[in-house]
């Protein structure tokens, strides 16, 4: 016996979806409460990076991200690698996102990249589409004083944001991990208008790329690094 279906383009099922789920409140970051799951977000990716799985780093385990809204409030954010064909094309830096029905929960983890005590994961019933109006802040940086850092001001494992000239680009180095594995490590000194100076410790592939161009023929006779989420560390004591 023949039956017949209808199929329907999945691009119609988005525009259809996005019509719906667009039209609902969005819930500012500083309002979203983790008693409830039915809210919708407006935000921005700042931020991302991959966690690779433990017994084979060429596989991806799960997405980190910092997201935006646009009061500028920040929250970190999770993908598995479960849910990555239904989210990962739309888990890009700068993109903007609607993003409804996410979960939140407390911030559990030891090194806390923004100053939020909340963390928002992706799971099966959670809708995300692309938004193309964004009326918030393109970056927001929150720029520490260099001092501020040497007298330590600022709290041993704070997230700042820091920008300076680079007077010295050390040579770069290999580094025995945790795990077995090798990284690379670069060391480079810092200076800001006031000619004070801090040292900045690049790992892996921020460490490659910093060093390929700095080493480079075409590179700029003078080169500033803005750090965005950086980590305040004491190595020996300093």
């Amino acid at each position: 016996m023949q039956t017949n279906s209808f199929s329907t383009p999945y691009s119609y099922i988005d525009c259809i979806l996005a019509t719906t789920e667009n039209e609902g409140q969005i819930t500012l970051l500083n309002d979203i409460d983790a008693l409830s799951t039915n809210y919708t977000i407006k935000v921005k990716i700042v931020s991302l990076w991959r966690k690779k799985m433990r017994a084979n780093e060429r596989e991806t385990y799960g997405i980190d991200m910092i997201l935006m809204d646009e009061m500028g409030t920040k929250i970190q954010a999770s993908c598995l690698h479960k849910l990555f064909s239904k989210f990962e094309r739309h888990l890009i830096v700068d993109e903007c996102l609607i993003i409804k029905r996410p979960s939140l929960a407390a911030n559990t983890t030891f090194f806390k990249i923004v100053p939020n005590n909340q963390k928002l994961s992706f799971y099966y019933h959670t809708f995300v589409e692309k938004c193309k109006k964004w009326e918030g802040p393109q970056y927001v940086f929150n720029f520490v004083d260099f001092n501020d850092v040497l007298s330590q001001k600022i709290k041993e494992g704070t997230t700042v944001d820091f920008i300076g000239y680079v007077c010295v680009c050390y040579n770069i180095e290999e580094t025995n991990k945790k795990d077995g594995s090798k990284g690379k490590r670069l060391n480079l000194k810092l200076q800001d208008l006031e000619d004070v100076q801090i040292d900045l410790t690049l790992w892996d592939d921020y460490a490659k790329d910093m060093y390929s161009y700095m080493v480079s023929e075409k590179r700029e006779a003078h080169v500033v690094v803005v750090v965005h989420f950086g980590a305040v560390k004491t190595y020996k004591g300093i």
